[in-house]
């Protein structure tokens, strides 16, 4: 998440959404100390009530895009909790794991399991919410929303899958 007082957002991120991208250009404009990397909307606001009237936005992305995502970045990941290298992608989404793992510091609530979980679940109660699949559009939008200069956003973390 980053937090602005200046301009009075809070940028959440949401986990294989473009996420790093934005945090790179946004991260001039950090004046918070971080909760944790990919906190909910809800968690944030647990922990620091006086954002509640601040400009709230973040990420979203096609439900099954996201997690089919999701799932490579955790099968790449050996010490990964939410999915063993065995395990095929339909094993993954009907199982009991979930990102849960995100939220080490136990603010605010749990997710449910992947096959239930959605990318709104970071970003309930956000006053914006962009699209992955129109970013270059909606973070235009969101630059004029906060006040900030626009700059086009890198490719960071991109998925070597495709």
């Amino acid at each position: 998440m980053i937090v602005n007082h200046q301009h009075k957002f809070v940028f959440v991120q949401v986990p294989k959404t473009a996420s790093t991208s934005m945090k790179h250009r946004l991260q001039e404009y950090q004046d918070y100390p971080r909760i944790a990397r990919h906190a909910t909307l809800g968690q944030i606001l647990t922990k620091y009530p006086g954002l509640q009237h601040y400009f709230k936005f973040g990420v979203t992305r096609e439900k099954d895009t996201w997690l089919d995502s999701c799932y490579r970045w955790a099968k790449r990941k050996q010490d990964h909790q939410s999915a063993r290298r065995d395990m095929s992608y339909d094993e993954w989404r009907e199982s009991n794991y979930s990102p849960n793992w995100y939220h080490r510091d136990g603010v605010g609530e749990f997710l449910p399991p992947w096959r239930d979980c959605r990318p709104e679940h970071w970003l309930d109660g956000c006053d914006f919410i962009l699209n992955f699949e129109t970013l270059d559009r909606d973070w235009t939008w969101a630059c004029e929303l906060i006040g900030i200069p626009h700059e086009p956003l890198l490719h960071l973390n991109k998925d070597k899958h495709k």
